[in-house]
């Protein structure tokens, strides 16, 4: 375990875990969110239904080591915070 605990993390139905991160805040008609990552999904806490239309925009990228990543990472974080 680490010093700062371990993610919250979900089970796949094929077997292995995937981290997970909650989303919570006012409802909203709209909106966009940076993302990273190699899974998604959508679900509600409370198992209320629900309607999700999303679009992917993606650009692959070759990292060259993981300096260079953890750079990358850094600044889509960043940029996330306007």
């Amino acid at each position: 375990m680490s010093q700062f605990g371990e993610p919250l993390t979900g089970s796949f139905e094929r077997g292995g875990e995937v981290a997970i991160t909650l989303v919570s805040g006012t409802p909203a008609n709209s909106g966009s969110m940076n993302f990273a990552g190699n899974a998604f999904a959508f679900n509600t806490l409370n198992g209320d239904p629900f309607i999700v239309t999303y679009l992917i925009n993606a650009a692959l990228e070759e990292l060259d080591n993981a300096e260079d990543k953890k750079m990358r990472m850094k600044k889509a974080v960043n940029g996330n915070q306007r």
